[in-house]
């Protein structure tokens, strides 16, 4: 990642529930200034971190990280930025 992007979503349910970044790594099984990275954007959770937090937290994954859900694809020789894979197939679908 070459620029740091705030987590705010992240950083919210984090205070929210009333948790600090101790309390999230020991949670998941990560090292603290992982999850510290990650709310700095300096890192992106794996995929199996970023279920396991979206669960912890009882919401999504594109709603504790919207940055990491609009992206390129390249989709039948268009090249198109995608809101969200879900929304693309949708669309395909109808």
């Amino acid at each position: 990642m070459t620029r740091s992007i705030k987590r705010k979503n992240f950083v919210g349910y984090r205070k929210h529930f009333n948790k600090t970044q101790r309390d999230v790594a020991m949670a998941m099984g990560v090292t603290e200034s992982h999850i510290r990275h990650i709310e700095n954007g300096r890192a992106n959770p794996d995929v199996k971190l970023l279920f396991k937090l979206s669960r912890y937290f009882g919401t999504t994954a594109e709603n504790l990280f919207p940055d990491l859900i609009n992206f390129e694809v390249e989709f039948a020789g268009n090249k198109k930025v995608v809101s969200s894979p879900i929304d693309s197939i949708h669309r395909q679908l109808n």
